[in-house]
Order: structure tokens, then C-alpha cells, then sequence
């Protein structure tokens, strides 16, 4: 496993010949955090705090987003943008930086795995923790507030009564 997220940290960047991409599903960010707790190779710390600056940046790769970039590289002849939403990217938590939301979008699990990892980062990272706190306090707040519902009636809640 080791040598397959080494490949990653050698592939993924802003350094000449890297690209500047990230996962289609963010939940990698969060391994190789966990990861870096046990290896504490400053790389795996690296290439998690790389995905998640890059995540969303709509300039990233040639000016371009980089989920158009790699569509369009491939050949595909659908394009993450053909999701049936609004604004197709929030589905994959790639319109825009994290620290520029203020509303969570998109896919849940999608969602709260790299926000999760954003505040993972924050444990580990005084610098991480001025940017992306604000904005997990803000995604946060949207989310209780506005985006959960309750959807039945829990076990406890049948023992309860």
C-alpha cells in the first residue's frame, strides 16, 4: 500500500510533470491523513493537504477545473458536468474550494468524507486550521440547520415511549 500512495505522491502536484488533479470520490484525503498519523511521512501529509486546496479550484489545470480537463483528456463523451443537479460539480464537492462554500451540496457521503479530512487537517495543522475552520463551522451550521431531516423513528426512540 505504501508503494501505491508513494506512486500518488509522485504523480499528484504543483511540481513540472505532476498533475494537478484530485479523486473523483473524496474519501482519499482522509486515508492518507490517517495514514500520516502512523508513517509520518511528510509526503502522505503533502499530497492530502495538495487535494485538499485543489479540490474545486476552477483554474487549477490549464485555467480549467480539473474534472473538465480530465473528461476531455480521456475522451469521454459525458462530462461530470452532465449530472442531472443545478451545478453539476457540487455533486462531487468540485465547483469551488472548500473554503469558498457556504452551503453543503452534492453527494452526502461525498461531502462529509472531505470534510471530515479538512477538519482532520486542522488537528494536525495550525495554518490549515485558520483556513478551513471557518468555513467547516459555516458547512456545519447549513447542515444541521438546513439539510437534516429526520427520516423515521429511531430504535431509542421506540424504547422510549
Amino acid at each position: 500500500m505504501i508503494k501505491y500512495v508513494n506512486l500518488l505522491c509522485k504523480t499528484f502536484g504543483r511540481q513540472p510533470g505532476q498533475l494537478r488533479g484530485y479523486p473523483g470520490h473524496p474519501e482519499l484525503e482522509l486515508a492518507l491523513l490517517r495514514l500520516y498519523k502512523v508513517t509520518r511521512d511528510p509526503e502522505h501529509l503533502r499530497l492530502a493537504r495538495f487535494f485538499l486546496n485543489e479540490r474545486g479550484n476552477p483554474h487549477g489545470t490549464d485555467g480549467q477545473n480539473y474534472y473538465d480537463v480530465e473528461a476531455k483528456r480521456r475522451g469521454d463523451k459525458a462530462s461530470p458536468r452532465q449530472v442531472s443537479f443545478e451545478n453539476p460539480l457540487s455533486y462531487f464537492q468540485a465547483d469551488k474550494p472548500i473554503v469558498e462554500q457556504t452551503t453543503v451540496e452534492g453527494h452526502s457521503v461525498r461531502c462529509m468524507y472531505l470534510l471530515t479530512a479538512a477538519a482532520d487537517l486542522c488537528v494536525l495543522e495550525k495554518s490549515a486550521k485558520e483556513k478551513y475552520l471557518p468555513a467547516l463551522k459555516t458547512l456545519w451550521a447549513n447542515m444541521v440547520q438546513k439539510k437534516m431531516y429526520l427520516t423515521g423513528v429511531s430504535a431509542v426512540g421506540l424504547v422510549l415511549r
